[in-house]
């Protein structure tokens, strides 16, 4: 299913290398964009490359975005972060951070690129 979108972005220092995280979560980190572990608190999706520490990282925080993703996920699941900032569906355990929503289902042991919803929807206990 394609999507077309304009997002709402910023623009942020990376907090490391991050150019083989492209379309994976990222939480604000002391020294600027890290990837967001397990259910952490995701600001928006990286749409780039940054090499290094400091280069600017652009971060999508609202529209419709591409995301790696993993595992069953149904549309208009609720997704949050992985320990490498790939989505998966959230856990009824816990209390997980739920930053996206499908927009496209995702099969059990598959991992693609799907377009998702950012939503800050924030910690949930439902899937």
């Amino acid at each position: 299913m394609a999507y077309e979108e304009i997002l709402t972005s910023i623009t942020i220092p990376a907090s490391a290398d991050l150019s083989a995280y492209q379309f994976r979560a990222v939480k604000l980190g002391a020294t600027g964009a890290a990837l967001a572990g397990a259910g952490e608190a995701a600001i928006g999706i990286l749409q780039d490359n940054p090499n290094a520490l400091g280069v600017p990282a652009n971060v999508a925080v609202a529209g419709i975005s591409k995301l790696w993703v993993t595992g069953a996920i149904s549309i208009n699941g609720a997704i949050r972060s992985s320990t490498v900032g790939i989505g998966v569906a959230s856990s009824t355990g816990g209390t997980p951070y739920v930053f996206a929503r499908a927009q496209e289902a995702c099969s059990t042991g598959v991992t693609k690129v799907i377009p998702v919803l950012i939503v800050h929807e924030g910690p949930t206990s439902t899937a």
